[in-house]
């Protein structure tokens, strides 16, 4: 493995963003786990299959935030495992030596680190320690070719360089806003991305049509995010500023309002009107992150 500081993966609920902290944690980063996620601008994201599904994280177009995310000094190259068995077998030789080289993830239930490999097996970083159901601890080398485990692909992120802080501030802002605006930019078929995601959310739950822990697990991934975005806009650097100290609120009351929402015994109306809550709250802030665009580019030096 490259570098220094062991490979280790934080106990984040969007293990996409877990995984990346902890590359950056080993490549000796400097940035907060809070500059990660919100300037790439995962933070902003929100993405609701119509039966809330669990998958709803993970299947969205990540190619903004991957963009994002070699501005803040991780390369991130996805490496797919397709049908093809004969293809199968190079992605996992490729795999094999981004391990020696580089940091590497397995895309499966969950994002995880490789933390350690041997000839024989890849052992996994487990986030939520060892009994968590969705998190594999090893797999053999010898069955990466085939379809058992549910191994999707792999991720290998190399160290880049990292951008001015002036350039990551505006880069994460304008992700957001765009999640906002352009959402079918960031939409996969069977999925509904940005702001409109929350009436999908509360339609389901209102029809009591819907993957119960699935409803859980969104709002267990979106609540975190909007509370790492409320505690980004609340250590804002640049001066005093009422639009993200308007944006720290909001973000901290939809938090709120989504973790409120999650509990399985909590009735089918009262978690959808904490949801819709929390859509009246964010339906707010584009007009903010347009804003404070604005006023950050007439300050550009």
């Amino acid at each position: 493995m490259s570098n220094s500081n062991p490979i280790a993966q934080p106990p984040f609920n969007a293990t996409f963003m877990g995984v990346a902290v902890g590359a950056a944690n080993h490549y000796g980063s400097s940035l907060a786990p809070m500059e990660l996620y919100c300037e790439s601008g995962f933070a902003f994201a929100l993405n609701i299959a119509p039966d809330l599904c669990p998958s709803g994280p993970y299947c969205w177009n990540h190619e903004s935030v991957l963009k994002n995310l070699r501005q803040l000094g991780l390369n991130f190259k996805y490496l797919p495992l397709g049908k093809n068995a004969s293809n199968r077998n190079n992605i996992v030789e490729d795999a094999m030596n981004a391990t020696r080289e580089a940091v590497l993830s397995v895309e499966s239930l969950e994002h995880q680190l490789v933390a350690r490999m041997n000839q024989e097996e890849f052992e996994l970083a487990m986030p939520w320690g060892p009994d968590a159901d969705a998190c594999i601890h090893r797999v053999a080398i010898a069955d990466l070719p085939k379809d058992e485990p549910p191994i999707f692909g792999f991720y290998r992120i190399d160290k880049g360089d990292l951008a001015s802080k002036r350039q990551r501030v505006l880069q994460g802002l304008e992700c957001a806003l765009e999640m906002h605006t352009n959402s079918a930019e960031f939409q996969s078929e069977g999925y509904r991305f940005g702001l409109s995601a929350y009436e999908v959310w509360s339609d389901a739950l209102q029809a009591n049509e819907f993957n119960g822990h699935g409803h859980w697990w969104n709002s267990q991934v979106w609540s975190e995010c909007r509370s790492v975005a409320s505690q980004y806009f609340s250590n804002w650097e640049f001066g005093d500023c009422k639009e993200t100290r308007s944006l720290a609120k909001s973000f901290s009351e939809v938090s709120d309002f989504l973790s409120k929402a999650a509990p399985h015994e909590l009735g089918n109306m009262e978690k959808a009107a904490l949801v819709q809550e929390a859509a009246a709250v964010e339906a707010g802030t584009p007009a903010l992150l347009r804003d404070l665009i604005s006023k950050w580019d007439a300050t550009k030096q």
